[in-house]
């Protein structure tokens, strides 16, 4: 899609190419738009649809009644869904802690392990 549009934009003497997007937390889009226009390119997820995203992680490795009835994978999961409220540069170190205080149990492997995608947003 990002390549018909830039091409369209240079059939018409246009420059396309965005410094910064703001798209739904999708990685074959994120991956795409690194690829055709730099790593260096900024791109701004909706909270909504990151938080949306890491539930239907946590139903997806059948933990939804877990983070009901479970404090601690409740905050976890709560604290991953911060991560994007953190300055990127502080991620790694965030998602350390995470990692670090989370229960220490199979849940914590389905939760973690699971959402290592994140990281790719950086």
């Amino acid at each position: 899609m990002f390549n018909l549009i830039k091409e369209a934009a240079i059939r018409i003497d246009l420059i396309f190419n965005p410094k910064c997007f703001q798209i739904d937390f999708e990685i074959g889009m994120i991956m795409a738009i690194k690829e055709l226009f730099g790593h260096q390119t900024k791109i701004k997820g909706c909270l909504f649809h990151f938080g949306q995203s890491i539930w239907r992680k946590v139903q997806n490795v059948g933990l939804s009644e877990e983070y009901k009835n479970n404090a601690e994978v409740k905050l976890t999961v709560r604290r991953i869904c911060a991560l994007a409220l953190v300055p990127i540069d502080t991620i790694d170190e965030c998602w350390t802690t995470i990692h670090a205080q989370a229960p220490n149990n199979e849940s914590k492997k389905k939760i973690l392990m699971n959402i290592e995608y994140i990281k790719i947003l950086k």
